[in-house]
């Protein structure tokens, strides 16, 4: 597609429901990384790794908000799937959800409100074995602010050799 002057590749550009535009930079057999672009001036900023290579295309969902997604590089790789509380909590305006996958995983973290709704979906992607974290900005699935109160984020992790994980923590939004 064209390059926003780190001299990568732009595989794929898409627009999520807000109008900002996405674009996954990289090529095999580099890890693809998801960026911004600025409309105006063209220029990248990086939102973070998708864990995998090669990628050429990007397709936005309308029911998430997703603020960044990275990878956490320790050295030692996790040996169990593991949820962590996150931080800060309470919060506001965002959070920090980590994670761990002893293999390479189909991953969904979804938040829900304390009648059991879904209120949005922050990630749903096969991510490499490995430490990982989503930010989240305290938005609903269309971009609006959500209530102060007490959520509820769900991980749901399917391994490669077919293992299961799922594991729910609260949280607290404070406006």
């Amino acid at each position: 597609m064209g390059r926003t002057g780190d001299n990568l590749d732009t595989q794929s550009l898409a627009f999520d429901p807000l109008g900002t535009l996405f674009g996954v930079k990289g090529t095999s057999p580099q890890i693809s990384n998801l960026i911004t672009i600025n409309t105006t001036n063209g220029s990248g900023s990086p939102v973070g790794s998708t864990g995998a290579t090669g990628l050429l295309a990007l397709a936005m969902r309308t029911d998430s908000v997703v603020v960044s997604v990275g990878e956490q590089s320790t050295g030692d790789m996790p040996k169990t799937y593991s949820l962590a509380q996150n931080f800060p909590n309470p919060f506001n305006p965002a959070t920090t959800i980590r994670f761990a996958l002893p293999q390479q995983s189909q991953v969904t973290i979804s938040v829900y409100n304390v009648l059991g709704q879904q209120v949005g979906r922050l990630l749903d992607v096969a991510l490499p074995a490995g430490f990982h974290e989503v930010r989240w900005t305290a938005q609903n699935a269309t971009g609006a602010p959500v209530a102060s109160g007490i959520y509820f984020y769900r991980m749901d992790a399917t391994g490669a050799s077919g293992d299961h994980f799922s594991s729910v923590k609260k949280m607290l939004v404070l406006r």
